[in-house]
């Protein structure tokens, strides 16, 4: 009976995340579609990620022409189900504010979810979705040339 009750607790418990975002997430990554609620268009934005160890380099284009640098550190927390995402982005009319995410990782598809606005009471998405004003950036791994 009790090796029962441990298989169906196996079975039955929250899929595991993946085993290694924390090294998969590494390297240069190209936002291919941004989706938030209320609706943005965001089709004339150029978004690139480069994570590394402990920070991501995040570039942005703007529709203007002007573009924006800035180096964010971060840090992973694995749960049961999934893996979070805290991080600090600097707004230049608002200052430093601390952002909550989730992320997932399928292959070279990399789905980041952080809560926005910002505001004084900062959310945890709870799942990659535009919830409550969530906003989801879809990324593909960006291929180094093949050397020759």
């Amino acid at each position: 009976m009790t090796s029962l009750v441990v298989g169906l607790t196996l079975v039955l418990g929250a899929p595991p995340p993946e085993k290694l975002p924390a090294e998969s997430i590494l390297g240069d990554w190209q936002v291919t579609e941004v989706s938030r609620s209320p609706k943005s268009d965001f089709s004339k934005f150029k978004l690139n990620y480069i994570f590394g160890k402990d920070s991501f380099v995040l570039s942005t284009e703007f529709p203007n022409g002007k573009s924006d640098v800035q180096t964010i550190p971060y840090k992973l927390n694995r749960k049961d189900t999934h893996w979070e995402i805290d991080f600090t982005v600097h707004h230049s009319d608002s200052g430093f504010h601390k952002m909550l995410g989730r992320i997932e990782i399928k292959g070279d598809e990399l789905k980041f979810c952080f809560a926005y606005p910002l505001s004084e009471k900062m959310v945890r998405p709870d799942g990659i979705n535009t919830k409550n004003g969530n906003t989801i950036h879809t990324m593909k791994r960006v291929k180094s040339p093949a050397k020759k």
